[in-house]
């Protein structure tokens, strides 16, 4: 009889996960710097791995939640393959923010997820009730979304962040909404601009504290980080709710992905390098650069020092620790 070893992307995406956060929620002075305020663990309606996840630099919170994961063989089918054959394991995770509603982004979010994020499915903490989180529409409060791509072990990832600049929705015949005497009020004129919502920008904030929280849990800083953009849509959304996209030159969704791994063989840096390029050029995006250095990465794109830096630093949990940092001599 011969045994396989049963492997499954979910839960060593969701192991990676806990560990990173762990990592960064033991230890206070190292929860502080990096940002986080607080997190919470559930499971989405289909059971699947879910966190909340609560940032000093914002009001509102964050879900993360893992949709789907695959094996990637040398065949590159998603089967299942023995173990020697796995070239690597791949999950997604679907990014949403919950503004608070006196938070400027409340504004930005369609009139009907205004309506839910301020409707009993929201409890006290901002975030969905049990019941609000099963309820709520796929598309609502929707920013971008990341993927873990893992090797072969937990220092040998590559991440990739992507999303729109902005999620824009137009709707055709305009919106009226009945209030509680059953009277019809205009909310929105025909053609109106219903949702505005930036999600490039609050994709990237979480996934460069995920980042940041990475390099802190496995001391490696990247070896590469690489950008490709591509022209996006909008949508326009009729009376029946049906939903059309319409490309748009103002509005471009780009993909950033950063690559951990120690190996040198110069054979395995080739290999991954051209992987790294391949994953970001996935879906016809246009490729701006790969690069090895942070002093290379124009303005714009910079990410923070903390992804170089972190692993060398020492976080010490209480005034009277005493770590690696200090020897005695």
């Amino acid at each position: 009889m011969t045994v396989k070893k049963c492997v499954d992307p979910i839960v060593t995406a969701e192991t990676l996960l806990l560990e990173l956060f762990q990592k960064a929620f033991q230890n206070d002075a190292a929860r502080r710097h990096l940002g986080f305020s607080q997190i919470s663990q559930i499971s989405t309606s289909e059971g699947l791995p879910q966190w909340y996840l609560w940032l000093s630099e914002k009001r509102g919170a964050y879900s993360l939640a893992i949709q789907e994961g695959r094996i990637v063989s040398n065949g590159n089918d998603g089967s299942y393959h023995d173990k020697d054959d796995i070239h690597a394991l791949e999950a997604r995770v679907l990014v949403r923010y919950f503004p608070h509603v006196d938070e400027d982004l409340f504004e930005f979010l369609s009139c009907f997820e205004q309506i839910f994020r301020m409707s009993p499915h929201f409890d006290s903490t901002g975030t969905p009730s049990f019941e609000g989180g099963r309820t709520m529409h796929d598309g609502f409060f929707l920013a971008g979304q990341i993927h873990i791509v893992i090797y072969s072990s937990k220092s040998d990832i590559d991440f990739y962040c992507s999303a729109p600049n902005v999620w824009r929705d137009y709707r055709i015949d305009g919106l009226r909404l009945t209030d509680e005497k059953g009277r019809f009020h205009e909310v929105l004129a025909p053609a109106e601009l219903d949702r505005d919502f930036p999600g490039w920008d609050l994709t990237s904030f979480v996934f460069d504290k995920i980042i940041s929280a990475f390099c802190f849990l496995t001391s490696q800083a990247p070896r590469y980080t690489g950008l490709a953009t591509k022209p996006s849509f909008h949508y326009v959304i009729d009376a029946k709710q049906n939903v059309r996209a319409v490309p748009d030159t103002g509005i471009s969704e780009s993909i950033l992905g950063v690559s951990f791994f120690g190996n040198m063989e110069e054979s395995i840096v080739k290999e991954r390098h051209a992987s790294f390029a391949q994953r970001l050029l996935s879906r016809d995006h246009r490729l701006i650069r790969i690069w090895q250095d942070r002093d290379d990465i124009p303005a714009g794109w910079k990410r923070p020092p903390e992804w170089w830096t972190i692993k060398d630093a020492h976080f010490h949990p209480h005034h009277e620790h005493v770590c690696s940092c200090y020897k005695d001599y």
